[in-house]
């Protein structure tokens, strides 16, 4: 039996909706979002009527009209069976396996389509991005800095591009640590050509993961909206070799925005290449030499045995903290936000490592109860 596609048996009208709405022409993912907090179901905004839908500001006449006609570049159906021939998942919004980090983002995508697949513990990711046409220095150090990261259990998040994106991915796999590769294309589309083979790796060791149905051509407009998720899904973004333009300063920008850390590895000031890089050092980016730098600055990613200021468990201090507060009841991951005064991607990294150690279960609904 090929692994993933769409369960008939598990909520499948509801991801039968969704799919529709992914596979109609005109809908991205900002306009969805408008209609997802109108209805609040895919089911109903596929049923909706013209005069409901014309009540909604910034969605056009065209989107509209491809709606009320149930106009898909596809057949559903057909395209269904395509998932499930090729393994692909089609996890929406409301699933589980929903990459938990994506939530508490601006504009998260609604759904992705997912090879491999995506791990709790991949919460504890970070990005390492950069330019197309790097130096050999720049790949090494790519490539070292991902091995070092992967060695600790740390999953390394990509773009799977030439160059540092490659490098990065390829630095993981030979550590024998996860990786994910977050495409600008359908996960179908053989782009760039000379990775398939990479990205069939990153399949069997990590995820490769698109917001983009089968079939849909690596447009140069859906890489910026690509690199949201790559932020996203990552603690940090390290930015190695940019120059001034780079896609590679997007991502980090939104990393900002996200609320993560940004690091960048300087470069020589006479390299078009560390230009960017150079930049984001001058304007607050932590500067990376080693690996240690990052875990120096997310110590949540340190190896366990490493972490300073142990309990008598084991546990360090927010852990024990967080532990305490959920020995009576079970709590929801905000709530648990608020009596710590924490945003939620500070949070969810160390929820995510006492699932790992065994210390707390994960219920639906983003609630955490303490394990006895």
């Amino acid at each position: 039996m090929v692994k993933g596609g769409i369960d008939r048996f598990k909520g499948y009208e509801r991801r039968r909706a969704w799919l529709t709405l992914a596979l109609t022409p005109g809908v991205g993912s900002r306009t969805l979002w408008k209609l997802y907090r109108r209805f609040g179901d895919p089911a109903l905004i596929i049923k909706a009527s013209a005069e409901e839908l014309r009540g909604l500001s910034g969605v056009n006449w065209t989107v509209i009209q491809a709606i009320l006609k149930k106009q898909t570049i596809r057949d559903v159906d057909d395209e269904i069976t395509r998932l499930n021939a090729l393994g692909i998942d089609f996890v929406c919004w409301e699933d589980e396996n929903y990459p938990e980090p994506l939530r508490y983002i601006p504009d998260p995508p609604l759904y992705l389509f997912v090879s491999g697949g995506y791990q709790p513990e991949d919460a504890l990711a970070v990005a390492i991005v950069g330019t197309r046409y790097p130096s050999p220095g720049g790949i090494a150090m790519a490539e070292r800095l991902a091995m070092g990261l992967a060695s600790a259990g740390v999953t390394v998040v990509s773009g799977l591009a030439v160059g540092i994106d490659g490098a990065a991915h390829r630095g993981a796999l030979k550590a024998g640590g996860r990786t994910i590769a977050v495409l600008g294309c359908g996960i179908d589309v053989p782009y760039p050509r000379h990775h398939v083979e990479l990205k069939n790796r990153i399949t069997r060791s990590g995820a490769v993961i698109s917001e983009y149905p089968l079939g849909t051509y690596p447009e140069k407009w859906r890489f910026p909206l690509r690199n949201r998720i790559v932020s996203g899904l990552a603690l940090g973004v390290v930015v190695v070799e940019a120059g001034p333009r780079s896609g590679a300063l997007i991502t980090a920008r939104l990393a900002l925005e996200q609320g993560r850390e940004v690091f960048a590895v300087p470069g020589n000031p006479g390299d078009y290449r560390s230009i960017g890089t150079n930049n984001l050092i001058k304007e607050g980016a932590v500067l990376v030499e080693t690996v240690e730098d990052i875990f120096r600055e997310l110590e949540i990613l340190r190896p366990s045995g490493e972490v300073e200021k142990k309990g008598n468990d084991g546990d360090n201090e927010l852990e024990q903290k967080i532990l305490k507060m959920l020995e009576e009841e079970p709590r929801h991951v905000d709530v648990l936000c608020r009596m710590l005064n924490l945003q939620p991607q500070e949070l969810l990294p160390v929820l995510t490592m006492l699932e790992m150690k065994g210390k707390v279960s994960r219920l639906a609904g983003n609630f955490f109860v303490r394990r006895r």
